[in-house]
């Protein structure tokens, strides 16, 4: 595979004084409840804008001692230059290769003595993306984040979302590659033998759906009275399924429970807030 490689947009900064001597603001990537760890930009998103928009990725921790948190991905807003705001969102597909950064719309509890890794993204105006430029972050959920202030200089751009993956969470990335990789013959014929036969009905926000599987490696799925249908692949830790109406191809991931029965990620495959 061609090695792909990050840069560091590279600028220089020209720092203006105005009449009554103040400078540009210091830049503050730490509070007492959060670290930025990574910013980075995806040059391959396609923005549907005719290529007016970039998809910026926010990493950090959130660290708490005393207060009990609730945290999302999709409640923090950015300001560039003191002009221009921009609020997050999980996109479909964006971060699916980071597997220990937490990247969804659902709450989840940081309790106090505890930490979570989250990114966010940015559908933000490339001419926003351009060096030089301020950025001040803030997130109802955490305190203290309108304190956080860093520049567009400190951006790194990647090829596309699984470089950023392997750049800021190299561990994670390749546990997600090895999970997508084609199973061995034992455990292809273990997933089988769990879901050939049988079909799950389950709601998902808050669509009811009915996920049927054929032998030898076929599925149906119904959902709003409409049926697709499509053959499946058995990987290490997913599920494909790939549909013969489009070729377009649902990654479903699995596990086997402490009593031998696998258990589907229905939500992490059918949510378009979380895949």
């Amino acid at each position: 595979m061609k090695k792909l490689l990050c840069v560091v947009m590279a600028a220089v900064l020209i720092f203006s004084l105005c009449a009554c001597g103040e400078s540009a603001p210091a830049e503050t990537l730490s509070t007492d409840y959060m670290d930025i760890t990574g910013i980075y930009v995806d040059n391959s998103y396609d923005d549907g804008e005719n290529g007016k928009l970039g998809l910026l990725y926010i990493f950090y921790t959130v660290h708490t001692d005393a207060e009990n948190l609730k945290v999302d991905s999709k409640s923090a807003k950015i300001t560039v230059g003191d002009v221009n705001t921009y609020e997050s969102n999980p996109i479909p597909g964006a971060c699916k290769y980071a597997k220990n950064y937490y990247y969804s719309s659902y709450l989840e509890d940081v309790y106090a003595g505890d930490e979570l890794k989250v990114v966010e993204t940015f559908k933000v105006a490339k001419g926003d993306l351009e060096p030089g430029k301020s950025i001040t972050f803030d997130k109802y959920q955490v305190p203290d984040t309108e304190k956080l202030i860093f520049s567009t200089d400190d951006i790194v751009l990647c090829e596309n979302a699984e470089e950023i993956a392997k750049n800021v969470d190299p561990e994670g990335y390749q546990m997600e590659v090895t999970a997508r990789e084609e199973a061995d013959d034992a455990t292809k014929k273990k997933v089988k033998n769990a879901i050939n036969g049988y079909y799950f009905s389950f709601y998902v926000n808050p669509t009811s759906y009915k996920l049927e599987f054929i032998s030898p490696n076929k599925f149906e799925l119904t959902a709003l009275g409409n049926t697709n249908s499509g053959t499946y692949t058995v990987r290490n830790n997913y599920i494909f399924l790939k549909y013969h109406s489009n070729g377009y191809t649902v990654e479903l991931p699995y596990s086997f429970n402490s009593t031998g029965e696998i258990e589907l990620d229905v939500v992490a495959a059918f949510d378009a807030r979380e895949n």
